[in-house]
């Protein structure tokens, strides 16, 4: 995948679901619907909304690897 995507979704997750993730918490989740016509759940960063073009890639959550993406900033749009 080109980890490029749009945001369909998102959510806070307050109450981790496991004792080692509690001082990640709160962290934000989101459905994104990728660009080659998948919907993945990832982590996102707090300025990424709904609608939002957003860049994926693999971040360090704790003792794992998970899929993250950050919101593309304006400049960096494609037209």
């Amino acid at each position: 995948s080109s980890g490029r995507g749009r945001v369909h979704a998102v959510a806070t997750v307050s109450r981790a679901p496991l004792p080692e993730l509690r001082a990640l918490a709160p962290y934000r989740i989101a459905l994104v619907d990728m660009e080659e016509g998948f919907r993945a759940m990832m982590h996102v960063g707090e300025e990424a909304g709904i609608g939002d073009p957003v860049q994926a890639w693999s971040a360090p959550f704790g003792a794992e690897q998970v899929p993250r993406a950050e919101r593309v900033p304006q400049a960096e749009r494609a037209p």
